[in-house]
């Protein structure tokens, strides 16, 4: 992202699917996702079941293989951040972010200081434990640790509500945020609240994401994030959707989006040809 390329990723949100992932197959879910081209892993909390356990092994087989798993967690418990950061973590995807406090309460658990406040009460203390980072070897070395830490974690909001709009020039001016990403399906039910918009619901979804309100959302969202050297970024859960994300990645009018979550872990269990090219075909 630093280097202004696409980078492309996908969420796991079903822990059922993800047992037969890893009962009928030779490689770690974490594996089939790479083998496939995606870059970013994002575990769904906000909406679905992660047992820690989970996450922490996840965390684990993530480092060791060079794919960055992210987090979304549910929407008013971000006191645990500082937690899932310490087994591993190295990104989390903040729903539906509208207040800023939050949102800097958030950096205050991703983060160590200078980047989290150290002033916070609450915040990130020193506990990594054993996890050897992306099998780096720092020298058992806090400060090493610490800036490695700063240096290679990820937060990114979700653009998810007219007012996250609003304020989302606010929110990605705080210290700490790369970016933020779209959640079209509440982005869309949100605006479909404001007068005028009321039919937007009333369409299948495929055609509800193409509609000019939505687009209009779309390129305020790039243009905010381009203009505040940041990175804008959208998730879809379709193939269906492929045509509009290289909308979003080569049209002008969209400012360049740069990080695309595309899918589940329903990919890995297509056949073959499925995502065979795609990540490819959106770079």
């Amino acid at each position: 992202m630093e280097r202004k390329s696409i980078v492309v990723g996908t969420m796991f949100r079903e822990t059922e699917l993800l047992d037969d992932l890893e009962k009928n197959s030779k490689l770690h879910p974490l594996e089939l996702a790479k083998q496939a081209g995606f870059r970013v892993v994002v575990l769904d909390c906000e909406h679905k079941a992660f047992n820690e356990e989970r996450i922490a092994n996840y965390a684990k087989v993530a480092h060791g293989i060079g794919v960055s798993l992210w987090l979304r967690p549910r929407q008013q418990e971000e006191e645990v951040i500082s937690k899932y950061a310490d087994i591993g973590v190295t990104g989390f995807m903040i729903p539906n972010a509208i207040d800023l406090p939050r949102v800097q309460k958030v950096i205050n658990q991703a983060f160590f200081d200078p980047i989290a406040d150290p002033r916070a009460h609450i915040r990130r203390g020193y506990s990594i434990g054993e996890l050897l980072l992306d099998l780096q070897d720092l020298g058992n070395k806090i400060g090493k640790e610490i800036e490695y830490v700063n240096r290679n974690t990820v937060v990114v909001v979700q653009t998810e509500h007219p007012k996250g709009i609003d304020r989302l020039a606010k929110i990605l001016a705080i210290k700490g945020i790369t970016g933020t990403i779209i959640g079209p399906n509440d982005l869309a039910i949100n605006l479909s609240r404001l007068k005028g918009n009321e039919p937007l619901l009333e369409l299948e979804v495929n055609r509800m994401y193409e509609q000019e309100v939505m687009l209009q959302a779309y390129e305020r969202i790039g243009k905010i994030a381009v203009d505040s050297e940041k990175v804008a970024g959208i998730h879809f859960t379709s193939r269906d959707q492929a045509g509009l994300i290289k909308r979003l990645i080569e049209d002008k009018r969209f400012h360049n989006y740069r990080l695309i979550l595309f899918g589940t872990e329903r990919n890995l269990l297509e056949e073959k040809d499925y995502t065979a090219g795609l990540v490819e075909e959106f770079k």
